[in-house]
C-alpha cells in the first residue's frame, strides 16, 4: 500500500513526500478493510486505527502515515511497520500519563492581532 502525501500530486513533491507502504492484508470485506486495483494492489485501507475502552484511561491506536507531515521529522514514517504488523501504541488520557511521556512540546501561539481605528 503506497503512503502518499497530500502534496504529493504538485509537481515533484511526491518523489520526496511519499514514503512507506509495502504488502497489507485484507481486502474489501475483511476487518483490514483495503481496496485493490485491477492488478490486485492495495490502493486505499484505513490508515487510522484506534481502540477506544471507555472503561480505562488509556487509548490504543496507530496510523499508517504517522502523525508527522514533514518529511524531515524522525516521526515522519515510523508507525507503518506496527501498523501493518497489527500493533497499537498507548494514546494516554490522563494529565500525569501524557506528562510522562511527552519527549518534545511546541507552543502555538496566537496569531498578532492589528487593530485599525475606525473612522
Amino acid at each position: 500500500m503506497p503512503l502518499r502525501h497530500v502534496l504529493a500530486s504538485r509537481g515533484d513533491l511526491g518523489q520526496l513526500l511519499n514514503h512507506g507502504g509495502g504488502p497489507v492484508k485484507g481486502d474489501m470485506v475483511t476487518v483490514c478493510n483495503t481496496g485493490s486495483d485491477p492488478n490486485w494492489l492495495a490502493t486505499t485501507g484505513a490508515g487510522y486505527r484506534m481502540i477506544c475502552d471507555l472503561a480505562t484511561s488509556v487509548l490504543m491506536a496507530v496510523d499508517a502515515q504517522s502523525q508527522s507531515g514533514n518529511p524531515d521529522s524522525p516521526h515522519y514514517g515510523d508507525q507503518f511497520a506496527a501498523w501493518a504488523g497489527g500493533e497499537y501504541h498507548v494514546l494516554p488520557l490522563k494529565r500525569e500519563d501524557v506528562a510522562a511521556q511527552t519527549t518534545e512540546k511546541l507552543r502555538l501561539c496566537s496569531p498578532i492581532q492589528t487593530h485599525v481605528a475606525s473612522p
